[in-house]
């Protein structure tokens, strides 16, 4: 957009120049000068030609060959001719000079243009340049990160299995007790290494394209009480309670995949008893606000999330925090994967957490099938299953 400058600069010159050849003009005619005036006025043409280039040098050559001529007929009535022709010669000469400097001007204001354009460019290029770069530096501690704390949770659980093993084929146990208790370890060790391995297996899959889908009219209390009732004595044995609360005048059938809204529901549950010390955890169903599909609801009273770090939670390998990771473990896979789960059967799994220390509640929303219009809720008392 043209500054202010740039459109009256031409008008203020055309107006300085007329001024100029009026007062010069009228002292030549009045003390009778020779035509060296007519330098003084071109010379300073060039010179604003070139801070400006406009083409105000034509019609400013107009004015000057008029007042030219005039004076020049003034003091020299007996040669007009000669007049014209030296007046005519030297405006010719002025506007191939202003030409020259106005093509230049131009050309001198395109390249500033460019280079300016340029400029931004490369400022833009920078800038993108050090978006990718911490883009990838992060994408690098996250890979570290996840070998880190991968490593650990395969190590851990094979540890404990070896150990176990070890112990009971080299027949150091005491008892038959102790020797149940340590094949106990064992087999809980290589229930957690298999979670492990599923993990990573199902975020592969995932990211591969290659995990199946199968969508079916589900009854989602009955697998809401299944994945309550697993995690029943998990819960006891931290001392917290484990509710499953469906305020509903009938059982609300969804259109999903049975296995993966338990593989979700499992994760999410899960979660809540292993950052939960205190309290409980209370699974709710009710219609979600559209009504076109039901919100399954896990509350926890546990750590909280802090809210700048609740978007990386649903990133692959990522966990909130560093130092909740060495205390809880896990891989940062799980919420991932359940999330896309979610999405591939036309649901989704947000968070919403207060903030650290405040608790969080995970919500699953599953489209209800076409014969699982849920009724308005009513009020009934919560199963409780632990606690």
């Amino acid at each position: 957009m043209r500054s202010t400058l740039d459109r009256v600069s031409p008008v203020v010159g055309f107006l300085t120049y007329a001024l100029a050849v009026v007062l010069v003009g009228s002292l030549v005619v009045l003390t009778g000068a020779s035509n060296a005036w007519m330098a003084l006025l071109i010379i300073p043409v060039p010179a604003l030609v070139i801070w400006k280039p406009t083409r105000i040098h034509w019609p400013m050559a107009l004015l000057l060959f008029g007042a030219y001529w005039v004076v020049n007929a003034a003091n020299h009535l007996s040669d007009l001719a000669a007049n014209l022709r030296s007046s005519g010669v030297a405006i010719l000469t002025m506007l191939v000079v202003c030409e020259i400097l106005y093509a230049t001007g131009r050309a001198r204001l395109r390249a500033e243009a460019a280079l300016v354009a340029t400029n931004e460019q490369l400022a833009q290029a920078v800038l993108r340049a050090n978006e990718m770069a911490a883009v990838a530096q992060e994408a690098d501690q996250i890979k570290s990160d996840f070998l880190a704390s991968t490593s650990h949770e395969l190590r851990t659980p094979l540890t404990g299995i070896i150990g176990s093993l070890d112990l009971v084929l080299a027949g150091q146990c005491e008892d038959r007790d102790e020797e149940r208790r340590f094949v106990q370890i064992a087999h809980d060790s290589s229930q957690k290494l298999l979670g492990v391995v599923n993990a990573v297996l199902d975020i592969a899959r995932i990211e591969a394209g290659k995990v199946e889908v199968e969508l079916a009219p589900v009854d989602v209390v009955d697998i809401a009480g299944e994945v309550c009732d697993l995690y029943r004595f998990p819960a006891a044995d931290r001392g917290l309670t484990l509710a499953l609360e469906q305020p509903l005048s009938a059982h609300p059938v969804v259109m999903a995949d049975a296995d993966k809204v338990r593989q979700i529901l499992l994760n999410l549950v899960g979660n809540a008893i292993k950052f939960t010390e205190h309290g409980g955890v209370i699974v709710t169903l009710e219609p979600a606000p559209d009504r076109a599909a039901l919100a399954i609801h896990v509350r926890d009273t546990g750590i909280g999330i802090a809210t700048d770090k609740q978007g990386r939670l649903f990133q692959p390998f990522v966990q909130a925090d560093r130092d909740v990771a060495r205390r809880f473990g896990g891989t940062g896979l799980g919420l991932s994967i359940s999330r896309r789960l979610a999405e591939r059967m036309g649901g989704s799994v947000s968070l919403f957490s207060a903030g650290e220390g405040q608790g969080a509640t995970f919500t699953l929303t599953l489209p209800l099938a076409a014969t699982g219009a849920v009724e308005p809720p009513r009020s009934t008392p919560a199963l409780l299953l632990a606690g």
